[in-house]
């Protein structure tokens, strides 16, 4: 499993609350290089499950 660097200061949600597309981005790269869900949840304050919504597009489907 690769180490996953997050930090880059960016902005994780805008001011509606909903995860800005960089996050999503974020969200995406570290599940496809081996980051668990748990693990990226925790990072991003959301469930495994949402992190799992995010990654097969069920949300945030209009973030490439």
């Amino acid at each position: 499993q690769e180490e996953f660097d997050f930090g880059d200061n960016q902005p994780i949600r805008k001011s509606d609350g909903m995860l800005t597309d960089h996050a999503v981005r974020q969200i995406r790269s570290a599940v496809d290089c081996g980051c668990t869900k748990a693990e990226v949840g925790r990072t991003f304050g959301i469930s495994p499950r949402t992190v799992g919504r995010i990654v097969n597009r069920e949300s945030y489907s209009h973030v490439s």
